[in-house]
């Protein structure tokens, strides 16, 4: 039974069913009826209930523990002269549950941070069963937190010295619509955010993608940092070192490598701010041997270009042919089926797309980088395959609805638009 199946709405205030009321009242009996003082007890109550091996008694997922948990906190005071009789409250209170992800900062010299989730109504709690992971979860089964990673500086374990917890998403919502206030200062902050990365989504209903930093585009999201937050400082120092670099492919660019390195490669930003202080231009310059700092530089323009499959290079159409045009996840692409069905839903073939990001090689060919699922859902469109056919082999059938499949070189051209530089590889060469 997983969480999903039982956690309530929080508007669904109606009594406790058998099975809800057999959970709390065991609570009830370990905690013994009350909410813990940590201070006496030196123990949490989440250290209380997993001692007592609740969690195997009862054959509970971890976040149906953290459910009920929270249930017994909002509901206590309503069964607390009643002892502990969860089928009188007429009208149950239902916490929000969310999930937050729990960062520990803990010296080792240097530092150490661990990351962990946990299914929780509030962050004090959350941060209760981080503890209790902390210091039993590598011993001691079951789990109350999910593992996610850490990074870990030489020297020796310290003491924990900080911690956060962030709420990734709210899983039973309400109906009810809240009010969000802001202060001056915020409001403040996010403006100035605003400015400093004027951000475009590259939304297709737009007519202009802008070079550089001014962007007429409005601007969808907004990213809100801590004011020593090392990530923006990182970005701040791109722009500056590429300021004619269209923002759509610098931000592809930042979220990709730096940020995001391949599976089992290590994130360009931890060698940043170990080995540069910092400062990112000295690592992209070294970054394939300088081959990524002369593809940020460009020259960047942006072009509707009128394309099909075979006007890219032999290594482009490649993998065109080994995804199958999106019917085949060749290369383990996460979310493929789902990305390339959206595409499917928004192509066009007038060159109002989103653009996509491409080298133009001396011979003219070009090398996509960026827009896989885009540029094939747009290619397809050109593809026209000949006539059904009868099958000769079954008599009996009527008009087949099968096709043949169209050469690549026969598929009509469609108009494509795109970010395009010239390849480094071949200008490096000259």
């Amino acid at each position: 039974m997983k969480l999903k199946d039982i956690i309530r709405n929080t508007t669904d205030t109606q009594p406790f069913n058998n099975f809800e009321i057999a959970i709390l009242r065991e609570i009830y009996r370990t905690l013994g009826g009350k909410i813990n003082d940590y201070a006496s007890t030196k123990k949490t109550d989440l250290n209380l209930l997993m001692d007592s091996n609740i969690i195997g008694n009862l054959a509970l997922d971890k976040d149906i523990l953290m459910y009920f948990y929270a249930l017994y906190k909002n509901n206590l005071f309503n069964v607390l002269n009643k002892d502990g009789d969860f089928a009188s409250i007429e009208e149950v209170v239902v916490p929000q549950m969310k999930e937050y992800q729990i960062k520990f900062y803990q010296n080792i010299n240097s530092w150490r941070e661990i990351k962990n989730t946990v299914v929780s109504d509030d962050s004090d709690t959350a941060i209760d069963a981080m503890d209790w992971e902390f210091d039993y979860g590598n011993v001691v089964s079951p789990e109350l937190t999910t593992h996610i990673d850490d990074e870990i500086h030489q020297g020796d374990y310290d003491e924990v010295f900080d911690t956060e917890a962030d709420v990734l998403r709210t899983i039973n919502e309400s109906i009810t619509k809240r009010k969000i206030i802001i202060t001056e200062s915020q409001l403040s902050k996010i403006e100035e955010d605003l400015k400093y990365w004027n951000v475009s989504d590259a939304n297709p209903n737009k007519n202009k993608y802008e070079m550089g930093v001014e962007l007429e585009e409005e601007v969808t999201s907004i990213p809100i940092y801590k004011d020593n937050n090392p990530h923006k400082r990182i970005y701040e120092k791109m722009r500056r070192e590429f300021p004619d670099t269209p923002e759509y492919v610098l931000q592809d660019y930042y979220r990709n490598i730096i940020l995001m390195r391949a599976p089992g490669h290590r994130p360009a930003i931890k060698d940043i701010l170990n080995m540069y202080n910092g400062d990112p231009i000295p690592y992209i310059k070294g970054d394939g041997n300088g081959w990524w700092y002369n593809y940020l530089k460009g020259p960047w323009k942006l072009q509707v270009l009128n394309v099909n499959p075979m006007d890219f290079d032999k290594r482009t159409v490649r993998a065109f042919e080994q995804r199958d045009f999106g019917n085949i996840n060749a290369y383990n692409v996460p979310n493929d089926e789902e990305r390339m069905d959206t595409q499917m839903s928004m192509r066009r073939d007038d060159g109002m797309n989103e653009p996509v990001i491409i080298l133009q090689n001396p011979d003219g060919t070009y090398q996509l980088v960026e827009g896989w699922h885009r540029t094939m859902s747009i290619l397809k469109m050109g593809d026209k395959p000949t006539e059904d056919y009868y099958d000769e082999d079954d008599y009996n059938d009527e008009l087949w609805d099968e096709e043949t499949p169209t050469e690549l070189k026969d598929w009509d051209k469609v108009k494509l638009r795109a970010f395009v530089a010239p390849n480094p590889d071949f200008k490096e060469k000259k």
